[in-house]
């Protein structure tokens, strides 16, 4: 089950220049940083009413984030969807013939995420993220 939208990541060059745009805009604050397992990104997420933003840093010149940002230069990368049991929500995606880029979730912090390919949804990359 869908519950809401978690949040909105967005690739940056600089996460520190990013938080000080976006708390001095919109008076965001920061709630969490990590750096990927895999070592690819460094992650902030910050917050304002209900909203959250995920920055995202690219660390490793060759991965996905970089490139991203090599590419189409700063902005949206991703729509976070929080779901109650996301096991069951990639089961029944995949049962719908739904292209997915994970089958099974991926332990991230205190959380499990999986992603549904941009060519199911229109062009958008979709996570899926059960905190």
């Amino acid at each position: 089950m869908l519950n809401k939208i978690d949040h909105v990541a967005i690739v940056v060059n600089s996460i520190e220049e990013a938080i000080k745009r976006y708390s001095g805009l919109f008076g965001f604050k920061e709630l969490e940083s990590l750096t990927d397992p895999g070592g690819e990104f460094k992650s902030t997420l910050i917050s304002v009413d209900n909203v959250t933003l995920e920055l995202l840093q690219p660390v490793n010149p060759e991965g996905a984030i970089a490139k991203f940002l090599a590419k189409h230069g700063e902005g949206i990368h991703h729509l976070s969807l929080n779901v109650s049991n996301i096991k069951q929500e990639l089961k029944t995606l995949k049962d719908r013939g739904t292209r997915l880029i994970n089958e099974e979730p991926i332990p991230v912090s205190s959380t499990q995420v999986a992603y549904v390919h941009p060519k199911a949804t229109g062009g958008v990359l979709i996570e899926l993220i059960q905190r």
